[in-house]
């Protein structure tokens, strides 16, 4: 099962690796999760306060300056900071997790279900035991890479993860700049079979899996842009398909694992062919790209440089080369407009008739029915 996914955060965003079970991990369909014995069901659902938490800001309002066809609004799904969300069941609900605590670990589950308007609390799409880390010397760990950034293999039999080399013990100067040469390894869910997939990776930004998670797109960055390599499970050497190329935000490979979209350092929206290798720029300051189920169409949110905390959402065709303005830029009022800002969530819908969208809280964003 391929997951759509997305993470909060912009490039160096928060991602991270994902904790493991000492023993078999028992595998949760998302789909099927079983809710928890306490439900919540609401026509314009909010999130319960966890004991402590400041009362929410009031339920924002959606405001455009001109109307435009196909606009459809856009809907609340929650209040409360997002980690992370997804679309499960063909675009008919979307799983997303809360942030339990300011350092932006994982609260709770939600599955918020589309047609009704409701949610209700899941369990974790896997049991993880977090002293894997420890065995595997990982060298940091963030909730939002393990679940959203690709730590964790689409099947759930591997990881992927930061580590210093073995046998690092270097110890740095109290005035040396130093920049320790972390790596980028995998191993099995149960810290088994670990092995390291590149010599160097400051801060592993992403991982997208292909080839039947045999091979792994890595995203490595330490500040500003990052680079692209494709690593092999088997621990033959990586490979470059961008040959140099810095990006910057989100990447996505399309469904057919043939094109790679991605921002570069200097903010063009590029579509990587990975077979020819043509790289074909789509859009100045265009980011986080989505790709339909079909690979030929290319969703993405649109800003200008000096404003990226608002964006347009387009859509560019690979075959007749047009790019589509699907819900212009909104009128900003901060109290009562949505914002669809640039470097955070934004996955569209199989269906291709929507996006889930990150503002202080999660959104659905319509173009069509």
């Amino acid at each position: 099962m391929k997951i759509l996914q997305c993470c909060t955060g912009c490039v160096c965003l928060v991602l991270v690796i994902c904790l493991a079970g000492c023993c078999a991990p028992e595998i949760v369909s998302l789909p099927s999760a079983t809710p928890l014995p306490t439900t919540f069901v609401s026509p314009a659902p909010s999130d319960v306060p966890l004991p402590g938490s400041p009362t929410p800001p009031a339920t924002l309002k959606v405001s455009t300056s001109t109307p435009y066809p196909g606009r459809f609004g856009a809907v609340r799904i929650t209040e409360q900071s997002v980690v992370g969300a997804y679309w499960s069941e063909g675009g008919q609900s979307v799983i997303y997790a809360t942030s339990g605590e300011r350092d932006g670990t994982i609260g709770r589950w939600w599955q918020y279900i589309v047609s009704a308007g409701e949610r209700h609390p899941i369990e974790p799409p896997f049991n993880l035991n977090p002293e894997i880390w420890v065995q595997l010397e990982a060298s940091y760990v963030e909730d939002a890479f393990v679940w959203f950034g690709g730590g964790i293999s689409p099947s759930g039999a591997r990881v992927v993860y930061n580590r210093l080399p073995l046998g690092h013990n270097y110890t740095p100067a109290p005035d040396e700049i130093y920049f320790p040469p972390y790596e980028a390894w995998t191993a099995r869910l149960d810290g088994s079979d670990a092995g390291s997939l590149h010599s160097y990776c400051p801060y592993l930004v992403q991982a997208i899996w292909l080839d039947q998670e045999r091979r792994i797109l890595l995203v490595c960055s330490y500040e500003g842009g990052g680079g692209l390599s494709i690593a092999n499970v088997d621990g033959s050497p990586p490979s470059d398909p961008l040959g140099g190329l810095a990006i910057s935000h989100w990447a996505a490979l399309a469904p057919d694992e043939t094109k790679l979209a991605f921002p570069d350092a200097f903010g063009t929206l590029r579509i990587a062919f990975l077979d020819s290798g043509e790289i074909r720029p789509v859009a100045q300051w265009g980011y986080m790209p989505n790709w339909s189920p079909d690979s030929r169409r290319l969703y993405y949110q649109h800003a200008t440089e000096f404003a990226d905390y608002l964006a347009d959402i387009r859509v560019y065709d690979l075959d007749t080369g047009t790019d589509v303005l699907l819900r212009p830029w909104p009128s900003y009022e901060p109290v009562d407009t949505l914002s669809v800002p640039t470097g955070g969530i934004f996955v569209v819908s199989p269906q291709e008739n929507a996006a889930i969208s990150e503002d202080r809280g999660l959104w659905l964003v319509r173009w069509s029915p």
